[in-house]
Parts: C-alpha cells; sequence; structure tokens
C-alpha cells in the first residue's frame, strides 16, 4: 500500500524593510538587493514545505496577519534599522496563528541578541545554516534539507539577474561598521559553493557579487574566483559582473585589468572621504594608499564603473568643510559623482557606539529605526540644525546639480565607460538629483533622529493579539538622557527566551 503523502507545512521568509523616506517607498530600480530569503529558504527541505518569500524593499509592506497568513514557520532578516519591523510582522503571524514559530536573525538581531531572544522564539546569531538547526529542533531533522540549495526561483525580485555571495564578512574593521561590531572573521566559501549558485540560475547579462568584500586578504582565493567568472562569462552564463571591494584591490593595475578581461565592469568601493584626516578617524588606512583619487581614475582607466559614498564626519568637521568635500567630489570632472552621501551610523557594538556614548555625543531618545544615514544620530561639532540641513541638502546634492550634470557630461565625453555603463551611471545620477523633489516620500522629514516621524507601518490599521500589540513601541538606541538604552548595554549577551532556555 502506498505511503500516504505527508501534508506540507507552510513557511514565510521576509526581509523586513523600512524605507529611508519614512512612508512606503519600494526601491524597485537598485540592483543590490536582498538575498536573504532565498538563502534562508535553501534550508527548507523542499518536500516538506510550501515556501513563500517576500521582500518589503522591493515589494513594499506586509501590512496585516492576513497579508502574512496562518504560516507554520515565519523566518525574518533585516539590516539592523529593520529591527522593529520584525518585531511588527511576528505580531501579525503570531495573531494569525498562535502556533506560528518565530525565527529572527541578520545585522539586526545580532545588535540586540538578548532583547531579540525574549520576543521570538528563535534568535540567530549565526548565519543562514543556523536555520537549519533550528527547522530541525522544531518540527524533526526530515523538516531542514539535507544540503543548502537557495531558492532563487522564489524570489520574483532576483529576476534578470545572476546573485551570489562567495564569502562573508570583512578583512577590516571600518569603526562604523556593523561588522566591526559582530567581530567575525572574514571567511571564503568554497569555490564549488560560488559556482553551484550561479549555475542554479537562468543564464543572464550581469552578476552581482553580494560579498561584504569581495577582494579579501587571500590573494589566490580571489584570483580563483576571477578565472572562475572569465570561465562563466566565455560559456555564455553571464555578460558581465559586479562586486564590493576594498580600496587596496586597486593599488595593482595589472589585477584591475584581470578582472575588467574576466568580465568586470563595476565595483562599489567604500571610499567615504577623500580626507586622510577622516580616514584615520574612521580606521580605513586601507583607503590611504591607493587614495581615493587613484581609486577612482584607476578604474575608470580600465573601464570599470566605480561606485562610491560619501560619511560625512559630522563630529570632528564644520558644515562648511563638509559641504566643500561633497562639492570637490562631484566636480572633479575626472571622475564620477558619489552615489549617496549621508552621516555615519551608530551601530550599537561598533567603535563610533562606544566612542559617543562615553563623549556623550549619542543623541537623546534615537531610535534604532533611525540608525540610516540620512538621519543625524550623534551631536555633531556643528549646531544640529545646521547639519541637518546639511544633510537635507547633499543627499540631493542640492547646490550642486549643475556640477553633477557637468561631470556626467564629461564622462560621456571622456568614453573611457561603455555606452551601458554610461547610461547607468546617468540615470544614477538623475536619480540622486530628483530624490526630494516636490511631491517626494521625503518631505516633512526633519533629518535628526529624536525628531523624525515614525512611520506608519507603527499603527496597525488591524486586529493585532493583545499579547502583540507591544511589539508596534519603537525600540530605543538612546535614553531621554542619550545614554545607550538598556537594550544596548549588555554587548552580545547570550540569548534568553521560553525556547532558547529550553535548549
Amino acid at each position: 500500500m502506498p505511503a500516504i503523502p505527508r501534508t506540507k507545512r507552510r513557511a514565510l521568509v521576509v526581509n523586513a524593510f523600512f524605507g529611508e523616506a519614512r512612508r512606503p517607498a519600494y526601491a524597485t530600480r537598485t540592483v543590490l538587493r536582498a538575498m536573504g530569503p532565498p538563502f534562508l529558504a535553501g534550508w527548507l527541505a523542499p518536500e516538506r514545505w510550501n515556501v513563500r518569500l517576500h521582500d518589503e524593499q522591493t515589494g513594499g509592506p506586509l501590512r496585516s496577519p492576513a497579508e502574512v497568513g496562518e504560516v507554520d514557520l515565519l523566518v525574518l532578516t533585516g539590516l539592523t534599522p529593520g529591527l522593529d519591523r520584525m518585531l511588527h510582522l511576528a505580531a501579525f503571524a503570531k495573531t494569525a496563528n498562535p502556533r506560528c514559530v518565530t525565527v529572527a536573525g541578520g545585522p539586526a538581531v545580532r545588535a540586540a541578541l538578548r532583547f531579540a531572544a525574549e520576543r521570538f522564539d528563535h534568535a540567530c546569531s549565526g548565519d543562514v545554516e543556523e536555520l537549519a538547526a533550528v527547522v530541525a529542533a522544531e518540527f524533526g531533522a526530515g523538516a531542514a534539507a539535507e544540503e543548502w540549495s537557495p531558492r532563487f526561483d522564489l524570489a520574483p525580485w532576483a529576476r534578470g539577474v545572476i546573485y551570489a555571495e562567495s564569502s562573508r564578512a570583512c578583512n577590516f574593521h571600518c569603526s562604523f561598521c556593523s561588522l566591526t561590531a559582530e567581530g567575525r572573521p572574514f571567511e571564503r566559501y568554497p569555490l564549488a559553493s560560488l559556482a553551484r549558485q550561479i549555475e542554479a540560475q537562468p543564464p543572464a547579462r550581469l552578476l552581482v557579487l553580494i560579498d561584504n568584500n569581495f577582494f579579501g586578504p587571500d590573494r589566490v582565493a580571489f584570483e580563483e574566483r576571477v578565472e572562475l567568472l572569465g570561465d562563466f562569462r566565455a560559456r555564455g552564463r553571464l555578460s558581465a559582473w559586479g562586486a564590493l571591494v576594498t580600496a587596496d584591490f586597486f593599488a595593482d593595475r595589472a589585477r584591475v585589468e584581470r578582472a575588467v578581461a574576466a568580465g568586470c565592469r563595476a565595483l562599489y568601493c567604500g571610499i567615504e572621504s577623500f580626507d586622510p584626516a577622516t580616514l584615520e578617524a574612521y580606521d580605513k588606512r586601507q583607503n590611504l594608499d591607493p587614495g581615493p583619487v587613484d581609486v577612482l581614475r584607476t578604474a575608470l582607466e580600465a573601464g570599470l564603473l566605480p561606485i562610491y559614498g560619501l560619511v560625512l564626519d559630522v563630529l570632528h568637521r564644520s558644515a562648511a568643510e563638509l559641504f566643500d568635500e561633497v562639492a570637490g567630489s562631484v566636480g572633479r570632472r575626472d571622475g564620477v559623482i558619489p552615489n549617496f552621501v549621508g552621516a555615519p551610523i551608530p551601530y550599537p557594538g561598533t567603535p563610533l557606539f562606544r566612542e559617543c556614548a562615553v563623549e556623550g555625543r549619542l543623541l537623546p531618545s534615537v531610535r534604532v529605526r533611525d540608525l540610516n544615514g540620512s538621519t543625524l544620530c550623534i551631536r555633531p561639532r556643528d549646531d544640529v540644525a545646521r547639519i541637518a540641513d546639511l544633510l537635507r541638502r547633499v543627499g540631493a546634492l542640492r547646490g550642486l546639480r549643475l556640477s553633477a550634470l557637468l561631470t556626467c557630461a564629461s564622462a560621456w565625453r571622456r568614453r573611457e565607460l561603455s555606452l551601458t555603463q554610461l547610461a547607468v551611471m546617468s540615470a544614477r545620477t538623475l536619480a540622486i538629483l530628483t530624490r526630494h523633489a516636490p511631491g517626494s516620500a521625503t518631505r516633512g522629514r526633519t533629518f535628526v533622529g529624536p525628531t523624525e516621524r515614525l512611520d506608519e507601518l507603527y499603527r496597525p490599521g488591524c486586529f493585532v493579539a493583545p499579547a502583540y500589540r507591544g511589539y508596534f513601541e519603537p525600540t530605543y538606541l538612546t535614553d531621554p538622557a542619550g545614554r545607550p538604552a538598556e537594550t544596548f548595554c549588555t554587548g552580545s549577551a547570550s540569548p534568553v527566551g521560553s525556547r532558547a532556555a529550553e535548549g
């Protein structure tokens, strides 16, 4: 007699996201997209689960228990500012199905592990494979996949582009970076893992490598990966690829040229500042040689589109000095304009956070949700209002728009880049220049953490079970006196909570 098939359980995996604008404004044009959901879903045995993935950055927020659904398992990931959003989704899931198992991980949870463990059934401090152990403990060993196989097929926001990751963490320790707070070592995946990820997706023109630092300290391993990508390009699996690298990658022009020959066409590099003293303050000594100007010129001369941002040192420099730095970067006719300009973010556990806490430089009543580069969360050298106005202006390059257009036009005249690269650069430039246009979602913002409005998502227009209504209260980074909130005074303490304690 044939075995009766086991009824599949239902799982929802979500990238929780708050938009910078403080109201839903979906980022559908960005190429760098969330791969947490398909990577996590790869640890759920497909024969045991009906799996649904959702990315709030590109698909919009889930607003009710009905939209979350009566799932047996809710898996949440997200960046640090999304911690409260993860709580909202857990409240919806528990309202729809009180027996739903909620599992949360990623930077948001690692920043406040004890806090998270008291609110989610499982707070994971590790990487995606930790989900397999959680699922096996809750639903039986057969519920976890025997071999990791990312579910790119369930992620509509990832179609048309190939995504892959070949390493974890970073070998540098910038003072404001959340990776520095986590303190995990740089680690390469086996070369075969990168190949499997690419082969699991349909051929596409572009591969985006989502490593925190694709270059890394191990030069031989890096060259092996470049050679692999060149082989995939020769076989017609992809036409071009891009990645995130540190500035030391550009120290060897021959290495840059080999990457270009293998199909590399765009690289994001954490330049952050053109000022050597600022780079020293950020502990970004890898950016001193080669310096930012040399990085940009090396990239462009090799036919690479460089992508970078500026993190303004509001602690030590005046508003006038910072504006001049931005103006200088925008006005370089032999370069490209920055992709973003913002303030340093005091992520919990970072050297920047500790320094600001000791010196009383954290603003009062800052919420975790405020931790994005367009919101001032630390007490600057200049007046708060003046720096807030600076952030408002330089975020959209107000006062520098003509200069930005002239720099863009100069790139077209030089023709160091391909037509596709020039088109991407031009579209990015126009998007920056129209960020704060009349009627845009940034209208009404103060750009200062304690006075910023909360998103409407904190006020659910639906029934939420009484036990979880408190999940819609904002989580505070600092108290009314500007001291770190208790949640962030304990460091990375071991998790506690009903299920975590039972383990």
